[in-house]
């Protein structure tokens, strides 16, 4: 089973989810003409050093391992009034399609959840209406369209409650 294969991120594995990051957020980044120039926030620059800031700011992270390869990964934050964030969700392309993202969201939410969140957020960029869907497909809902400062396109949030 895929969720069987989803553990905590270790210290031994922040190289290689730098690296996994960066490969799954390059195709959107590419698509759209992001660059570190125009948006230096983008995932598909992401580093060792953002791993640790990210850490440092109470973001948890699991991978989702296949024999010895990191193959996905998603990020967990928490907010105020029982909301947590989803981050950095990333499977690598080649491996795209195979569930291993919804496996990552669900794994996501339930950890969330347990740790007493009531509602998950997620923020994308919003000319992305493939992801949008898929997102939608797993129960967001599309609720605001925002600008940041450091990013050229408009940027979506979507929310999901978690359990009843």
């Amino acid at each position: 089973m895929v969720g069987d294969l989803i553990r905590p991120v270790a210290s031994r594995d922040y190289e290689a989810l730098a690296e996994l990051i960066r490969r799954a957020f390059a195709p959107p980044a590419e698509r759209l003409g992001l660059t570190p120039d125009n948006c230096p926030v983008h995932p598909s620059d992401y580093t060792v050093d953002w791993v640790h800031n990210d850490l440092a700011k109470g973001r948890c992270f699991f991978v989702l391992e296949e024999g010895d390869e990191l193959v996905g990964c998603v990020g967990v934050c928490f907010g105020e009034d029982s909301e947590a964030e989803m981050t950095r969700l990333g499977v690598e392309p080649d491996q795209q399609g195979r569930g291993f993202g919804s496996a990552l969201v669900g794994y996501a939410e339930r950890y969330a959840q347990r740790e007493g969140a009531r509602e998950m957020s997620l923020h994308l960029l919003a000319e992305l209406d493939d992801l949008r869907r898929w997102y939608e497909h797993r129960g967001y809902d599309y609720v605001d369209t925002i600008d940041i400062d450091v990013v050229p396109s408009p940027v979506g949030v979507m929310t999901k409650r978690l359990g009843k």
